[in-house]
């Protein structure tokens, strides 16, 4: 669970916005979203879902719903030779003959969508002597929003079945409600507020994962956030915060002997605050800082993992130059430990997203992410995690999209010798057939490395599926 937010306005790792800045154009109900996949976000996230399984990152403000523009209506097709027209990347283009149309009634859009699943795992346990096995999913969603030139609501839902044919001790059944609401006001002043409860399981294997359980480790989050903007002429202001609650179910030992998971349930405090200036050639010069509480519920010995932290930015968002959009922020952040005998820890701040439209048909992308986040350790408050990615998208076809990415992360446990590596690669490809069905194929590989200390869980693992989609 990320202990720093990435901060108020645009967070653009991935291809994401923020609260405080304009946000993007909605995307249609559970679209797949080409591409890499935001930092933070295991191997097994669905792509364009909300998160199965995270490397127990909190979610931040931003949202599976995304609550549409007002301030910047994207072209349906923009000209190879129109450089001065905001262009789309490839993920976040129009395509009106194979998008959704939705149910209309009134004001409101609906976009239901049904979609199955089919897979291989060649470790399903992420173990060194890993079992394969083959999946199922099945997957039911909605997204409902307003459709109105002022004023904004979203709610949307899901719930996951994952079911394994041999190893069934890793099924699992997630779902997630989530409402979303912007009130505009003039010159593009908004208050944006959200609330969500979400129920997951722990990724096996994730950088801050040293347990090996019998099942994956479910957990519920329940967040409230809310977060303002305010412009003075070319002067951007922003203020937010959020409070949430994770609350981790115990789990078994692979004997089946009881694993208490109660040193890991806390209430997360943040407060985030933004000053930004747009510069007339399009980029928006800003400063951020973010501070942040966290408060556990029990106390387990040897340590006292409650923790304070705040995180300072500053650098360049939003439209850069007219093929290079996302944010580019350096600056620093800092932890400081309740337990006395844990030192502060201090790092550099990097939150760098980046979308390059190498062509109108191309479009690559690159991230750097450092934060702190909770890990699986009664004996670690936190570890500090730097995760970078790289990917790219192309459109072969109108309606076949092709996707790439590979990642790098490393963490650094707090008070301890431990490290843990990963590198993941992931490849894929979007075949939309028409307005309601759509095909989904993605093959992805993770390697994970450590000493003996992380866990024993050094191990090789290649994943594969293929699945359909049916949309109204």
């Amino acid at each position: 669970m990320s202990m720093i937010l990435a901060l108020v306005a645009s967070q653009a790792i991935a291809g994401q916005a923020e609260a405080l800045q304009p946000v993007a154009q909605m995307p249609v109900a559970s679209q797949r979203r080409t591409g890499p996949e935001p930092l933070g976000q295991g191997i097994d996230t669905p792509k364009g879902s909300p998160p199965e399984s995270t490397d127990l990152q909190l979610p931040s403000a931003t949202t599976s719903a995304v609550l549409p523009s007002v301030t910047k209506p994207q072209a349906t097709d923009v000209p190879a030779d129109a450089k001065n027209r905001v262009l789309d990347t490839v993920a976040s283009r129009k395509r009106p003959d194979y998008d959704p149309a939705g149910i209309r009634t009134g004001a409101l859009l609906i976009f239901p969508t049904v979609s199955s699943t089919l897979g291989y795992d060649s470790n399903v346990y992420r173990q060194a002597s890993g079992v394969s096995d083959v999946f199922g999913r099945l997957r039911a969603a909605v997204q409902a929003r307003t459709d109105l030139s002022r004023h904004a609501v979203a709610i949307d839902g899901y719930i996951d079945q994952r079911v394994y044919s041999k190893y069934t001790t890793d099924n699992a059944l997630t779902y997630e409600a989530h409402l979303l609401g912007r009130l505009d006001f003039a010159r593009g002043d908004r208050v944006t507020a959200e609330v969500r409860h979400t129920k997951a399981v722990v990724e096996r294997g994730g950088a801050s994962e040293i347990l090996n359980t019998r099942e994956p480790v479910q957990y519920n989050i329940s967040l409230a956030s809310i977060d303002g903007r305010k412009a003075f002429g070319r002067l951007l202001l922003g203020l937010g915060g959020t409070v949430s609650y994770s609350n981790y179910q115990n789990g078994e030992t692979p004997a089946g002997a009881l694993f208490d998971q109660q040193f890991r349930d806390l209430t997360l405090y943040q407060v985030r605050t933004d000053i930004g200036y747009a510069l007339a050639a399009g980029p928006e010069v800003f400063i951020s800082a973010a501070g942040e509480a966290r408060r556990y519920r029990v106390v387990v010995p040897p340590i006292i993992r409650d923790a304070d932290s705040i995180e300072v930015l500053a650098g360049l968002r939003s439209d850069i130059t007219p093929l290079l959009r996302g944010q580019f922020s350096l600056g620093y952040l800092r932890a400081n430990f309740k337990d006395p005998t844990i030192p502060s820890r201090g790092a550099l701040g990097v939150n760098i997203g980046l979308d390059y439209l190498v062509t109108p048909l191309t479009t690559l992308r690159a991230g750097v992410l450092r934060n702190l986040r909770n890990v699986a350790s009664a004996t670690a408050p936190a570890a500090l995690v730097t995760e970078g990615r790289i990917g790219v998208d192309h459109e072969l076809l109108r309606n076949l999209i092709l996707s790439a990415s590979t990642s790098y992360q490393l963490a650094d446990y707090i008070g301890s010798d431990r490290s843990v590596r990963r590198i993941t690669a992931d490849g894929g490809a979007q075949w939309l057939i028409n307005r309601r069905m759509r095909v989904d194929f993605d093959v992805s590989y993770q390697r994970r490395t450590g000493g003996a200390q992380a866990g024993g869980q050094q191990f090789d693992q290649l994943r594969g599926s293929v699945g359909l989609a049916y949309r109204l």
